[in-house]
């Protein structure tokens, strides 16, 4: 249950499970090789830490324009990532939910927010993609970039579920993971 984090989207429970029951515990019960495998991913994970610079994000936008995390951040007093699918039920709701939030807290604390909004299906089509986007009128200060199947965006970011939500400030600091 822990290594999918589909259900509880719960990276610190994961990082302390591999913690104590992997890496200090006195009781072996996976093969080197798997041992291996799980404590490179720890390594992983831990990268990204509550104020800590976050890793920066070099994507493709919908007209294949390279966008930069970091470079994006710098324009807004907040930015908001988000990883979806367009494809997935929970992301047609919870990631137009999130934008109404998104712009009354702007509004309410007079704060420029951006959001770099990364579609997380690889194969998804551009224009299914781009359909989404325009179904749900997310433009309002948004940089949609597209994930390439050989990204390494959603191993750093622990991004195997949708939708997930990230706060960054000016300087591209952690501010908040995996909010709602």
């Amino acid at each position: 249950v822990l290594k999918s984090r589909n259900l509880a989207n719960n990276t610190e429970g994961y990082e302390y499970f591999i913690e104590k029951y992997i890496q200090k515990s006195k009781c072996k019960f996976l093969s080197p090789e798997a041992e291996k495998k799980v404590l490179a991913e720890l390594e992983v994970i831990r990268t990204l830490k509550l104020n800590d610079t976050c890793i920066n994000i070099l994507l493709p936008d919908s007209d294949g324009e390279i966008k930069n995390l970091h470079a994006i951040s710098k324009v807004y007093d907040y930015t908001v990532i988000i990883f979806y699918d367009p494809q997935c039920d929970h992301c047609q709701v919870e990631v137009p939910k999130m934008d109404s939030v998104i712009n009354l807290l702007a509004q309410q604390l007079n704060k420029r927010i951006g959001v770099y909004a990364i579609c997380n299906t690889p194969e998804i089509s551009n224009a299914e993609w781009k359909k989404f986007i325009d179904d749900h009128r997310l433009t309002n200060l948004y940089t949609h970039v597209k994930m390439s199947s050989n990204s390494s965006v959603r191993k750093t970011y622990d991004a195997y579920s949708n939708p997930i939500f990230f706060l960054i400030d000016r300087q591209a600091k952690m501010i908040a993971k995996k909010i709602s």
